[in-house]
């Protein structure tokens, strides 16, 4: 719903991606989609890089970690959140 109201929004699909990894779900579209809307953004192509396995597990390891450094890099506005 959040990319069909903001659908140019980077943070949005990047969080999405998080989530559906987070739950076990491929989260290549997601990511993919994030990493187009903001190329020059490190964080994201990293990021894609984390989640470019095709092992459900590497996805939910990878979520997690991805979160916090997400959180801590400051790059996110609060009402993403």
């Amino acid at each position: 719903e959040a990319a069909s109201l903001q659908p140019q929004n980077w943070e949005d699909a990047f969080w999405l991606a998080d989530a559906r990894a987070a739950a076990g779900l491929d989260p290549h579209a997601a990511i993919a989609r994030a990493v187009a809307l903001n190329p020059l953004e490190h964080g994201l192509r990293n990021a894609a890089r984390r989640l470019s396995s095709d092992e459900r597990g590497a996805w939910e390891l990878a979520a997690a970690r991805l979160r916090i450094e997400a959180l801590d890099s400051g790059k996110f506005s609060l009402t993403n959140l």
